[in-house]
């Protein structure tokens, strides 16, 4: 019985083990390069603050606020080494 069992798990092992031999290796991942991208936002908003005009005197100051806010981002990645 234990024979069995152990020419069943080497049977096994072998046939896991065979799968990749066939293959050809893969390279490495390269990770050097360059990238960009762009970017854009928008915001508003409304505030009710009051400012100190005088010494013990506050005035109601209220504003609004809007605004776009685009961007451009460039980059290099260099890769060193061996992934």
């Amino acid at each position: 019985m234990y024979a069995r069992r152990l020419a069943i798990a080497a049977a096994a092992l072998m046939v896991i083990g065979v799968g990749d031999a066939g293959r050809a290796a893969e390279p490495p991942p390269i990770w050097t390069a360059a990238y960009f991208g762009i970017q854009a936002g928008y915001g508003w908003g409304h505030s009710n603050i009051a400012v100190l005009d005088a010494p013990g005197v506050f005035v109601p100051d209220p504003f609004s606020m809007q605004g776009a806010l685009p961007g451009v981002h460039l980059g290099y990645n260099r890769q060193f080494g061996k992934s």
